[in-house]
């Protein structure tokens, strides 16, 4: 089982480090695809971006990816709140982000998927934006010739097997 990796600097605490680590578990989870994982910092904090063309399905990304932020907005009370990032020896990003392109191919097979769906109203169908979100994604579940349920319990497991290989998973 993989050692948690754990800070030798002050330095390693920082976003840069945490994105280092996500990025060496993205290329565990799907290591046929490649993914940019960068960092920012500005005024209000600081933020892990995550982007990469055609792959896994973005929710499967995104669970992984979101384990390093190290809190979430609270609209009704207008406060960041700090819960943490779970992986031992990262301290997370207030903000990060997962941004998925498509090619034009695999456009070309999500519409074929979509064929016989009806697109939004006013749309001819002939593009993927013509179609509501959810019809995408249940026409990329029919592509991978998998549920809703099995990509779940997927995401489950990933994060099980992360959380269980740093100290602070456990907690």
């Amino acid at each position: 089982m993989q050692q948690a990796m754990k800070p030798q600097t002050q330095s390693q605490s920082e976003p840069v480090y945490s994105a280092k680590v996500l990025r060496q578990y993205l290329k565990k989870f799907f290591p046929d695809t490649k993914f940019s994982v960068t960092t920012s910092r500005f005024a209000g904090g600081d933020e892990i971006r995550v982007k990469y063309v055609d792959g896994p399905m973005e929710r499967e990304v995104e669970a992984i990816a979101y384990l390093f932020q190290s809190g979430h907005y609270d609209g009704d009370r207008e406060i960041y709140n700090y819960t943490g990032c779970p992986i031992a020896g990262c301290s997370g990003a207030k903000y990060v982000f997962v941004e998925r392109e498509l090619s034009p191919e695999m456009e070309e097979k999500l519409l074929s998927a979509l064929n016989g769906r009806a697109p939004r109203y006013g749309y001819t169908g002939d593009r993927l934006y013509h179609y509501h979100a959810h019809q995408i994604k249940e026409a990329e579940l029919k592509l991978c010739n998998t549920t809703i349920n099995e990509v779940k319990k997927r995401i489950n497991e990933r994060i099980k097997t992360i959380l269980a290989t740093t100290k602070k998973g456990g907690k």
